[in-house]
């Protein structure tokens, strides 16, 4: 306890030491124009309950929050203002709040503005931000932002980055946004209040940010983009794209020619709407690691084209509809880390279904097959997959020994047998080995269990 203490002292004396280091250098490297804006600022927000962001800020606008650059004008090019506490449970009372004080246009130089994990509930984002015109990097994430998004932020010409993820917006996503044509990231996740209504109008604005990398629009209501696909292939520079639970209309099977095969992360899940079959042009994004088709209401057989997909790290077709044997073309995903099949209504022989990941064996982190029609039992195979960290087999028909051989899997972290039929003896030989499983399900069987409860986690 007194080391702590001790700690703890340290740390606010360096602290201390450094806003006071801090202070001197914004006193006399900034400009004087520029240091006077932000003591404006800083006078018209409220630093939380706890009243322990006074030198916090002076921290953030003196070095990170405020950079200055390194001529003789000394103007603040970066504005950090990101709450640093935001893993803290109760983040929120070290947030920022109250208005954004227009004293800040002082800022001409302005390149990046941070204001992300605050609490502006009740502010909108003030229009005079579209008047920083060097302005590249804006994230105003987090920070429960209100109103409508301004039109006006379309005039921001040269920004790379925009994140306005998780806010409390009404209305739609301005048009206007279609004008940052150097936009390379764009986030607008769980950006509205209510999804319940369209929050896009139409996604027409989308074709024209032709240099686009990273786009994600998940949570926010998609109904009235019925050519979503369409405007996507426009984006032959994507490499991540994000539309999870966006009420996308069903989209068409085919295209003459992909354009965006750049792609490497694939989120369509939750659109549960879908009711279709997997679409042909899937096939064609070779280079996807990242593939989550997830409750989109898939039907039919999964093609032998899943193999074209050799890049995949991550496959999750879960709570789908899917009907017959995984394809052969299985075999050749030998990159895959994790494979997700929850409630697909696959069946068969387990064994035969892991066989055709043989090349994989050694790399696969977790399997989750859970709610399925898998028969066969977890021998020959199982003691293979070394490097196992989940593995979830809840709610299948298999049957047979647990075999001992899963002592092997010492990366193991969490196993999920329950609701099968496997019968036979569980002993402490079992899991001697397996020092980091710390969530084990195994009721609903006729195991008989020998082992002493300081052994394993709870079953």
């Amino acid at each position: 306890m007194a080391t702590h203490h001790h700690l703890l002292f340290f740390f606010h004396l360096i602290l201390m030491l450094s806003v006071i280091a801090i202070q001197t250098f914004a006193t006399y490297a900034c400009n004087a124009v520029e240091r006077e804006a932000l003591l404006t600022f800083k006078a018209s927000i409220f630093d939380g309950i706890q009243h322990s962001l006074s030198s916090w800020m002076k921290i953030k606008t003196a070095v990170n929050g405020g950079e200055c650059d390194n001529t003789t004008t000394r103007n603040i090019l970066e504005l950090n203002l990101r709450n640093p506490y935001q893993y803290w449970e109760n983040w929120t009372n070290y947030a920022l709040s109250g208005e954004i004080n227009p004293s800040l246009l002082a800022l001409n130089y302005l390149t990046r503005l941070d204001l992300s994990y605050n609490n502006f509930s009740g502010v909108s984002i003030p229009e005079f931000i579209s008047s920083f015109n060097n302005l590249t990097h804006l994230n105003l994430s987090y920070s429960k932002f209100e109103g409508k998004i301004p039109h006006q932020l379309g005039n921001l010409s040269k920004l790379h980055s925009l994140d306005l993820s998780n806010s409390l917006f009404i209305g739609t996503v301005p048009s206007q946004l279609g004008n940052l044509s150097s936009l390379l990231y764009l986030s607008l996740n769980l950006a509205f209040n209510d999804i319940s209504m369209p929050n896009a109008d139409n996604l027409e604005w989308l074709s024209q940010l032709a240099s686009l990398k990273y786009l994600d629009l998940g949570f926010i209501n998609l109904t009235n983009s019925a050519n979503w696909l369409h405007i996507i292939n426009r984006l032959q520079s994507i490499k991540v794209l994000l539309l999870s639970d966006t009420s996308l209309p069903s989209s068409q099977n085919s295209f003459s020619y992909v354009n965006f095969t750049s792609l490497t992360t694939l989120d369509l899940s939750s659109n549960w709407q879908f009711n279709t079959t997997l679409s042909s042009w899937l096939w064609n994004l070779t280079n996807l690691s990242y593939l989550n088709l997830e409750d989109r209401q898939l039907h039919g057989m999964i093609p032998n084209a899943l193999g074209n997909l050799t890049s995949l790290i991550y496959l999750n077709l879960a709570q789908n509809n899917l009907e017959g044997p995984l394809p052969k073309s299985l075999g050749k995903l030998c990159n895959l880390r994790v494979i997700d099949l929850t409630s697909t209504g696959i069946g068969g022989d387990i064994q035969e279904l892991v066989g055709m990941v043989a090349c994989t064996w050694n790399n696969l982190h977790e399997i989750i097959l859970s709610s399925n029609n898998l028969q066969g039992n977890l021998s020959n195979w199982l003691e293979h997959m070394t490097n196992l960290k989940h593995l979830n087999l809840h709610d299948n028909s298999l049957v047979g020994e647990v075999p001992l051989g899963i002592g092997n899997l010492q990366n193991l972290n969490t196993l999920d047998l329950s609701s099968n039929s496997l019968h036979g003896v569980i002993s402490e030989a079992h899991f001697a080995n397996l020092t980091k499983l710390n969530d084990l399900r195994l009721s609903s069987n006729s195991l008989i269990i020998l082992v002493a409860r300081s052994w394993i986690p709870p079953f």
